[in-house]
């Protein structure tokens, strides 16, 4: 992860305690150390001393199912794609009404910019499908992850999967309970810092581009402009003040269409309306700062502190 609040509270919480439990009594079960903390150097950690035919990538924050392996393997074999997995069934992570808002959100397509994954439950070749089942042959035609990312690295593998012909297929048969965060201070820190490695993902792997990845750079630049043209123009020009509303009122009409939706479909009390707009605009806000914090970043040559040291 990289965190390291993260990293203390997994030498606090018991995680190794339970996974030794588990080994003692399921001797095919091993314990790898992660000594660089990130996800793309245990993964090919795993990938190396994995000796099966199929892997199958299962992360944190998800509760999987029993037939989950059985399905993986059943799609591998129908469709003939390198790599299978299922959308994210997202739920709170806990009974409270952030929560509850959190989870909508992020299963919205206002929210995710029309993320299939988060938002699509039926059969269909995508781009990318959270954590992934693969055979074991591919990784030999395309590569293992790229150790220099530390995030967006699932999504770079599945562009290298593709550029080399291979398919990705996603169904809801195979179902993952995505549990996301659980507060909006949690939400809104994600969200920078993903977006922090979007920037960065884009400058080490160009071929990972995508569009959706930097809405939200220029959304944020947009509103410091939109604010400053309607400062402007509350002090004498209307057409200053036409130019900087309308973006704000269009991005705001949006975002209460979808909240109104949000209620209707969750059955939340309309009241929750103006929270969840709220939500909308931070979360998109402080995905679009990581992003632009990026760019800079990358402009002036200080993103390279944030690579792994190995990579450095």
């Amino acid at each position: 992860h990289g965190s390291p609040n993260y990293v203390e509270i997994l030498r606090t919480d018991g995680t190794k305690e339970i996974l030794r439990e588990i080994s003692a009594s399921h001797p095919i079960v091993e314990i790898l150390p992660n000594p660089q903390r990130i996800v793309s150097f245990a993964m090919n950690k795993g990938l190396r001393a994995a000796k099966g035919e199929i892997i199958i990538r299962l992360d944190a924050h998800s509760e999987y199912p029993p037939d989950y392996i059985s399905k993986c393997v059943e799609y591998l074999n129908k469709t003939g794609a390198w790599c299978v997995g299922g959308p994210f069934y997202t739920t709170p992570a806990v009974d409270t009404t952030m929560a509850k808002i959190i989870a909508a959100v992020l299963s919205c397509p206002f929210g995710v910019l029309a993320s299939p994954f988060r938002t699509k439950k039926e059969p269909r070749y995508v781009n990318t499908v959270p954590y992934g089942a693969f055979r074991r042959e591919i990784f030999d035609k395309v590569g293992f992850y790229d150790e220099r990312l530390v995030r967006h690295q699932d999504y770079e593998l599945c562009q290298r999967i593709r550029e080399n012909g291979g398919k990705i297929f996603m169904t809801p048969e195979i179902k993952n309970i995505y549990y996301p965060r659980k507060t909006l201070k949690e939400l809104l820190h994600k969200a920078r810092y993903y977006g922090l490695w979007d920037a960065f993902s884009h400058k080490l792997c160009p071929h990972s581009f995508h569009w959706r990845h930097f809405i939200p750079a220029p959304f944020f630049v947009g509103v410091f402009a939109s604010c400053a043209l309607v400062a402007m123009g509350i002090l004498g020009s209307k057409i200053l003040l036409l130019i900087g509303a309308a973006p704000l009122a269009a991005y705001f009409s949006l975002a209460l269409v979808s909240s109104l939706d949000i209620c209707r479909k969750n059955k939340f009390a309309i009241e929750l309306f103006p929270l969840i707009i709220l939500v909308f605009f931070l979360y998109h806000f402080n995905f679009g700062y990581g992003v632009t914090k990026g760019w800079f970043l990358v402009f002036t040559g200080g993103w390279k502190k944030f690579l792994p040291q190995a990579n450095r």
